[in-house]
């Protein structure tokens, strides 16, 4: 594994969103992959000049545009790219108003999301 010892800015060109708050990245060879809190698909980047300019080529989508997927990260490892999402079941919230009895009660509780 290569070890890191500098940091540089990188220059990233092309339609990328970067409105969507993003939560995951990996270099794949000569790809940057990005994925969002807050979105649905993968942007896919390429480099160019030494690693330093991204250009994006090409959007993947994991889910219909009106559906968020929630991405918490990405990684790679052994030719499988792996994206972690959230979304999935939920515990129920502690209530102020019950007892410590009570809301440990509710903790096991889970419910799916939609």
């Amino acid at each position: 594994m290569e070890r890191i010892t500098t940091l540089q800015p990188m220059d990233l060109n092309g339609a990328i969103d970067a409105s969507l708050d993003h939560s995951g990245a990996v270099v794949v060879g000569n790809y940057l992959i990005l994925g969002a809190d807050e979105g649905h698909r993968l942007q896919l980047l390429r480099s160019a000049k030494e690693g330093r300019r991204w250009r994006l080529k090409k959007q993947l989508p994991l889910a219909k545009q009106d559906q968020e997927t929630d991405i918490e990260a990405i990684s790679y490892g052994d030719g499988y790219l792996y994206v972690i999402g959230s979304h999935s079941w939920r515990r129920k919230r502690l209530k102020p108003e019950l007892s410590v009895a009570k809301n440990r009660e509710r903790l096991p509780q889970v419910e799916q999301q939609e």
